[in-house]
């Protein structure tokens, strides 16, 4: 896969490293105030020049302004 199968909206991500493990954790989140009345079924993870690093679906979550969503995509080095 080079895309998404629903692209509804893209959000910039944070990462952190942990050099004694060693990994790295991507982090987004979708606040209260975004993508409400869609529902949302699936996550990427997209490299800096735009190709697709990782997927994730799920069965859905409609998603309104009572909550947020976070996401975390954690990579080990061995």
């Amino acid at each position: 896969l080079t895309s998404l199968f629903h692209e509804i909206l893209s959000l910039p991500t944070s990462y952190q490293r942990n050099d004694s493990i060693p990994s790295v954790t991507f982090i987004t989140d979708l606040d209260q105030g975004t993508g409400n009345g869609k529902r949302i079924t699936e996550a990427g993870l997209f490299t800096s020049q735009g190709s697709m690093f990782n997927i994730k679906t799920f069965p859905g979550i409609e998603k309104t302004s009572e909550f947020s969503l976070h996401f975390e995509w954690t990579i080990k080095v061995s």
